[in-house]
């Protein structure tokens, strides 16, 4: 299960809790939880990548990221920012592993609005294993 869908469920749960007087105290205690995993999704990191972004610098960014907060996610529109990408990820994971962090990637498609005009970018969402 990826995080939308995660949040998609929890907001589901969220509804059924707020909608029942079954619950009691374990209400709040989801209710919290439901409030951490989005300020969770918020907070996380994008890095934007384009043909000419450099792979050591985003690697750097990455290793950076994953240690501080376990998760990023990079977007990028075009081959040649694909490519500059997925370079980054493949330097990053040899920053990582001598710490004990198992770089994965998960690829989707996003649709972004720039400039007021609607474009595709892939999504690289990073975790650890």
């Amino acid at each position: 299960m990826n995080r939308d869908e995660l949040l998609d469920l929890l907001d589901l749960l969220e509804e059924i809790i707020q909608n029942s007087d079954y619950w009691g105290n374990v209400e709040q205690q989801l209710l919290n939880l439901v409030s951490k995993l989005r300020e969770e999704k918020a907070n996380m990191e994008i890095l934007k990548t384009s043909a000419k972004s450099s792979p050591n610098s985003v690697a750097g960014a990455i290793a950076g990221i994953m240690r501080e907060t376990g998760a990023v996610e990079i977007q990028a529109i075009g081959a040649g920012a694909l490519n500059q990408a997925v370079k980054a990820i493949a330097i990053a994971r040899g920053f990582l592993a001598p710490g004990g962090i198992d770089l994965v990637c998960r690829p989707a498609f996003v649709e972004l609005e720039i400039e007021g005009t609607e474009r595709t970018a892939i999504r690289l969402l990073l975790e650890d294993r």
